[in-house]
């Protein structure tokens, strides 16, 4: 399963969704300013889980990972109290917790790598898409390329 990891007013992440739901790609888009509408979590010994819209994922469910465009978390009630700050950054922790544990490997731009600011260079953009499109391509021809979309609870790929 793709994760997306951007915000909702991402254009480039909105053009891509209908080309994979078309293509029966398996994917979620993790908007991090809608994010916490929805969001829950859970831990057990070694293996978080993450519940988005009524559907639970570990990072084992996780193929790749296009860290696109996110941005602060957002929720009603935060603001600029000490509390709001504490909970924010709570939620971040734990989802900085959940994603360390997908292996580097599968990220197509790994955080790390987007330190010096190169993932807002248009050319590095381009060939994140260009990565998503082969992803997209290669796994079309896959037997069970719709089969990991949505679990046994009846699961749709989110949006």
């Amino acid at each position: 399963m793709l994760f997306i990891l951007t915000n909702s007013q991402d254009v480039t992440a909105s053009y891509l969704v209908p080309v994979l739901e078309k293509s029966g790609i398996p994917f979620v888009r993790f908007d991090t300013d809608l994010v916490l509408r929805t969001a829950a979590l859970e831990f057990d010994v070694g293996r978080p889980k993450l519940r988005l819209n009524g559907c639970w994922y570990e990072p084992s469910q996780i193929t790749h990972i296009w860290y696109r465009r996110p941005e602060e978390f957002k929720r009603e009630g935060f603001d600029d109290t000490p509390e709001a700050k504490y909970a924010r950054g709570e939620w971040a922790e734990f989802f900085e917790n959940f994603f360390a544990h997908v292996p580097k490997e599968r990220w197509m731009n790994h955080p790390s790598a987007n330190a010096s600011g190169l993932a807002t260079k248009k050319r590095t953009q381009n060939l994140c898409n260009s990565l998503v499109s082969c992803f997209c391509f290669r796994s079309q021809g896959a037997n069970d390329s719709r089969a990991n979309c949505g679990g046994a609870d009846g699961c749709k790929t989110p949006r």
